[in-house]
């Protein structure tokens, strides 16, 4: 049935995207749906499970993103920046929209988070001169085996 990845993005819109972002947010329209000659977003249209970035719920992430989703992270285009959170049940479909998607539309990256269900920590990108790449920054969630739980009633 195949396992989903959790993904965080917060980006600092350029200026021309902004419209295209907001009618997407707001119309809820599909990628192939946007009036854009983007050919960054029209190739990723076509690719697989597109249409969950962003709408996608959260399945499987980490129970922190689910309490914050109400604050910080509902989906949003306030002031140029464009945040949101969901799964994909291909974590292909999140890296093909870093690697296409998130420089063309961006001036900057405030956040990008990618979770896999069955991980410990999230791995962490930004966008560094036109180009997201994978930074050294983790975010723990859940328990390892090594963990100490006693301050849980476990041992």
């Amino acid at each position: 049935m195949g396992l989903y990845t959790s993904f965080r993005c917060k980006l600092k819109l350029k200026d021309e995207f902004l419209p295209v972002i907001r009618e997407l947010m707001e119309e809820g329209l599909d990628w192939s749906e946007l009036e854009t000659n983007s050919e960054e977003i029209n190739e990723f249209s076509t690719y697989d499970r597109a249409d969950s970035i962003p709408f996608g719920g959260l399945s499987y992430a980490p129970d922190e993103w689910e309490q914050e989703d109400n604050t910080i992270w509902s989906r949003s285009t306030e002031n140029g920046i464009w945040t949101f959170q969901c799964s994909v049940k291909n974590s292909e479909t999140i890296l093909e929209f870093m690697r296409r998607v998130v420089p063309a539309i961006s001036v900057e990256s405030l956040h990008l988070e990618m979770f896999f269900e069955e991980d410990v920590y999230s791995t962490m990108y930004k966008l560094i001169d036109g180009k997201v790449e994978e930074i050294d920054e983790k975010n723990k969630y859940g328990f390892e085996d090594n963990d100490d739980y006693e301050g849980f009633g476990y041992r």
